[in-house]
């Protein structure tokens, strides 16, 4: 095995674990989390069980960890990548500041950029529930046009919503901006918040998160998950040249978090449409569906989304999110 491989797999391996001591700072609270977050980190690229293990049993600590990252720009991610997963569930609080401050001088990342980073993690993840979906279109990601059956009016406003938080989220994989990714779950609780007001029910945020988190969608996970996509093609850029990279990152990226977004708003529309009485088996199995749908449905509009990935401007999603 080459030197250059030996470093990069423990490079991976202790971004790996940061991002997971990240995310245990307030504890994960359910198995199910848990599970989705082992194999959302196990996608960092030939990472093995024993990652997740040694941070669990706490084997591992962060000045190791940070010790075996050398390139300056794999510390930048790492950073990001703890910043996002603390960002997850919401602005981080006081653990996670407290623990990205010690990364930041571990990693020696500037405090004036660790500081804004941050601050830009806070904002993508900050959640107001009202506001409208025009403001959403109007952020260069208006919902794409599809093949879905004539609907009640109801339903054509539930599926106008799917498509056009979808069509954002995808689209957010694309940005340069790497933290651009932590706002795709707000924009899915504020998909599902817009979902429960078509039919009747107003919804607040910790009910979103029930129904996120019962429906199978791991807030911490989708926000390792899409670092890894990033990370992944990181890494190919670095060693097989940047059409790799292009390949890894828009193969993946776009698809999933589109595909994932689709499925959730089908899901709450289904759910909020038959008066909430689907149970967590139903929801679950429902969404492994809609998953698979939506493939086809990115496939078929794949060209209409990523033109209008090319209008997002990042500062205008933060105000969205902000309520602006």
């Amino acid at each position: 095995m080459s030197t250059t491989t030996t470093v990069t797999t423990l490079e991976r391996e202790s971004v790996a674990a940061i991002c997971l001591m990240a995310a245990l700072v307030d504890g994960v609270q359910t198995d199910a989390e848990r599970e989705k977050l082992r194999i959302a980190i196990e996608q960092l690229g030939s990472v093995s069980d024993g990652v997740y293990h040694r941070v669990v049993m706490h084997r591992a600590t962060l000045e190791d960890e940070a010790r075996n990252i050398n390139s300056e720009e794999t510390k930048r991610l790492a950073y990001e990548l703890a910043v996002g997963v603390c960002a997850a569930d919401g602005a981080t609080t006081r653990p996670e500041q407290e623990f990205l401050d010690t990364l930041a001088k571990l990693l020696a990342i500037n405090p004036q950029a660790a500081e804004a980073t941050v601050r830009q993690g806070d904002e993508f993840a900050d959640i107001k529930l009202d506001v409208p979906i025009a403001a959403a279109a109007s952020a260069g990601a208006a919902a794409v046009s599809t093949s879905l059956p004539a609907a009640k009016p109801q339903g054509d406003q539930a599926d106008e919503t799917i498509m056009t938080y979808a069509a954002i989220n995808a689209g957010l994989e694309l940005l340069p901006q790497r933290l651009a990714g932590v706002a795709v779950i707000p924009l899915q609780a504020k998909m599902v918040h817009k979902i429960g007001t078509i039919y009747g029910y107003k919804l607040d945020s910790g009910h979103i998160k029930e129904f996120v988190a019962a429906a199978g969608v791991g807030m911490t996970s989708q926000v390792v998950e899409s670092y890894a996509r990033r990370f992944l093609g990181n890494l190919a850029g670095r060693y097989l040249g940047s059409t790799a990279r292009t390949i890894t990152e828009k193969g993946t990226g776009p698809v999933m978090t589109f595909a994932t977004t689709y499925a959730l708003g089908h899901v709450a529309k289904v759910y909020y449409s038959g008066g909430r009485k689907l149970n967590m088996s139903d929801l679950r199995s429902l969404f492994a569906g809609k998953v698979e749908e939506a493939k086809g449905v990115y496939a078929n509009n794949e060209g209409s989304i990523l033109n209008s990935a090319k209008k997002l401007d990042p500062s205008r999603i933060m105000s969205i999110l902000r309520g602006a």
